[in-house]
């Protein structure tokens, strides 16, 4: 069913999910770490359209006393994101290595205080999720200075981490929230992230991943030449990935979304490049499997898997 939704809208619930996941347990950093870059990313937009300034603009200020010099937005914003683990979590560079090392624990933490700096100048801070995490970080530590020593003694301190990993957990927490079915949302940006990972595991490996499986046959079936690139986009868009993580200069406030079908469509896709990558006998493409068969009789469950097939 098409749902009418503002901006406003998908960055508070991604920021909101991303409080109720990281207070659930650690078992959940990476997809909080992920919907708070999305959340992120909204925000900076409405920070520009109403003249406030966020956490980025902040940074550059202090930046520019300090060093006497003036940084780009988009460089200042891709160091945040690269501190906080954003990019590590929805990206597989040519060249990049396989393993890193990340403090989910610290990244996820300091993520949630970031979104909320930037949710506060434009939106304040009268939301009950916000409210709730606050009163968390209060109860157990005092200062900013004593949550940050906390996170750097943790046991997962500069723990060694694969990209497989990274995928697989973003890909566990969006099966959870499929399942509860509050929040879809956050598992077409969680399922979106982990599958991009995926394809450059399976390009690396020298398999075929999924959406080239898809391209070729559109190429045979249109004699169309297309590049993958353009592929993989078109894709996405189809599955409103972007949208749901983006306020470019262009885009409106308001956008319909059938969110249940493009969650489907997006966790149907991460699976199978998780099947071509792992096999049948992954316990988390055993899971979405499971739960495609439990709510194949839904219409649009139902509906979705005959346009597929």
């Amino acid at each position: 069913m098409q749902t009418r939704l503002s901006k406003k809208h998908l960055a508070t619930r991604q920021l909101e999910t991303a409080i109720r996941l990281f207070l659930s347990g650690e078992s959940h950093y990476s997809a909080v770490i992920t919907l708070c870059g999305a959340s992120r990313s909204i925000l900076e937009q409405y920070q520009k359209r109403s003249g406030k300034k966020g956490l980025v603009d902040h940074i550059q200020e202090i930046h520019e006393v300090l060093y006497k010099a003036k940084e780009k937005f988009s460089k200042t914003a891709n160091i945040v994101n690269l501190k906080l683990g954003y990019v590590a979590h929805k990206h597989l560079f040519e060249g990049d290595v396989d393993e890193i090392e990340l403090n989910r624990g610290r990244c996820a933490y300091d993520s949630i205080v970031a979104t909320i700096g930037d949710f506060k100048p434009v939106f304040g801070e009268n939301n009950n999720w916000i409210g709730r995490f606050l009163s968390y970080s209060y109860n157990n530590w005092k200062t900013y200075e004593e949550a940050e020593e906390y996170w750097n003694l943790r046991a997962n301190n500069s723990c060694k981490v694969s990209r497989f990993e990274l995928a697989e957990c973003q890909l566990k927490t969006a099966l959870i929230l499929m399942n509860e079915g509050y929040d879809r949302i956050s598992v077409i940006t969680l399922s979106g992230a982990a599958d991009v990972i995926l394809c450059k595991l399976i390009d690396i490996d020298n398999r075929i991943n999924f959406t080239k499986i898809l391209m070729n046959n559109e190429i045979k079936q249109n004699n169309s030449k297309t590049k993958i690139s353009e592929f993989g986009k078109e894709l996405n868009d189809i599955l409103a990935i972007n949208k749901l993580k983006h306020f470019d200069k262009t885009d409106f406030e308001f956008e319909e979304f059938d969110i249940d079908e493009l969650a489907l469509g997006a966790i149907s896709k991460a699976m199978a490049n998780l099947l071509i990558l792992k096999g049948e006998n992954n316990l988390v493409f055993q899971g979405i499997k499971a739960w495609i068969e439990c709510n194949k009789h839904e219409d649009w469950v139902a509906r979705n898997l005959k346009s597929a097939t």
